[in-house]
């Protein structure tokens, strides 16, 4: 049997590449080409399209090392086929022969003399300015001074971030964000105004039938805040959703009881049964897709980096439901 000499007939129509390349010719780039110089000077840029498709390509497929993305270039064909069999795209390299110029504020002594006046200047400074000396019992993560220690799922402490994510059906991510302090019950507000503001930008009227959240949201300043919305949160972790049974009014605190009143109905409690399927799936998928582990470091960072796998996640599940749609 003889195999195509064109890759593009190697991969089947529903194949995920095609339709990643579908949903980048859809997307506005402009943002990207306006960073490029118009003076035609120096060599043309690669096209973004290309390099956004193959990075949902490959994190699609779980591969977010840049490395393995080099070598699925070489070994992948829907790589092949996003990068026009280009192995270059991948590592950024040129084709050129020769060593390119170097500007004269990137020479090597220039280099070195620049980073002596900063270590002088920085000195100045801390001798002007002392700061006082931190006390022994300080800790801090010299890799990422943003993050902080959480509790692990496994137990003991690690270095990092709570990742909050709100769901809707088929766990299509509404929002998804980090923040650096542990205890969810801070994130609450935030994470809904988040997700109504996404709603509105991706031009969603249909007003939230429910908001459920466990009980490690619990607060009353966020039932005050949010007091306008169908909010259901659990006040207590003592009574299965489909109890029957209230759990004491003395053991709830009075700034939750209107909200265990809320909850004691046999709708309210219909409704929040299906907390658990929406939203810890989401997680769950997440977490075997992408794995626990950020490879950026810093709030900026790692927050472009969580929206990149967010999008991803979402890319799949609409692809997936539309598949299963089509007839």
């Amino acid at each position: 049997m003889a195999v195509p000499q064109d890759l593009r007939e190697w991969l089947p129509p529903e194949h995920l590449c095609w339709k990643v390349v579908a949903l980048v010719g859809r997307l506005d780039l402009s943002r990207f080409m306006a960073g490029y110089r118009a003076d035609g000077q120096g060599r043309a840029a690669y096209p973004p399209a290309v390099l956004v498709a193959l990075l949902l390509y490959c994190y699609s497929k779980g591969i977010r090392s840049t490395r393995r993305i080099e070598q699925a270039c070489l070994d992948d064909v829907g790589c092949r086929v996003i990068t026009a069999n280009r192995q270059d795209l991948a590592v950024g390299r040129r084709a050129a022969n020769g060593r390119p110029p170097v500007p004269l504020e990137a020479k090597t002594v220039i280099v070195r003399q620049h980073a002596r006046l900063i270590r002088a200047l920085t000195r100045l400074e801390h001798a002007r300015n002392p700061t006082p000396v931190p006390v022994a019992t300080a800790r801090a993560s010299l890799s990422d001074p943003d993050s902080r220690l959480m509790l692990s799922k496994r137990g003991g402490f690690l270095q990092g971030y709570n990742l909050q994510i709100v769901c809707a059906r088929s766990q299509l991510l509404l929002a998804i964000e980090l923040q650096d302090n542990p205890a969810d019950m801070t994130a609450l507000v935030s994470m809904v105004r988040t997700t109504q503001q996404n709603c509105r930008a991706a031009g969603i009227t249909r007003e939230v039938q429910a908001w459920l959240a466990d009980n490690g949201y619990a607060s009353t300043a966020s039932f005050e805040a949010l007091a306008e919305l169908p909010l259901l949160v659990a006040v207590t972790s003592a009574p299965p959703p489909d109890s029957t049974e209230s759990p004491a009014a003395e053991s709830i605190p009075a700034g939750h009881r209107q909200m265990a009143a809320r909850l004691s109905t046999p709708t309210s409690r219909n409704l929040y049964k299906r907390r658990g399927a929406l939203v810890e799936p989401g997680f769950a998928q997440l977490f075997q897709r992408f794995g626990r582990q950020l490879h950026c470091r810093g709030n900026d960072a790692v927050d472009t980096e969580i929206k990149l796998l967010g999008n991803v996640h979402n890319m799949n599940k609409i692809f997936r439901l539309k598949a299963k749609t089509r007839p």
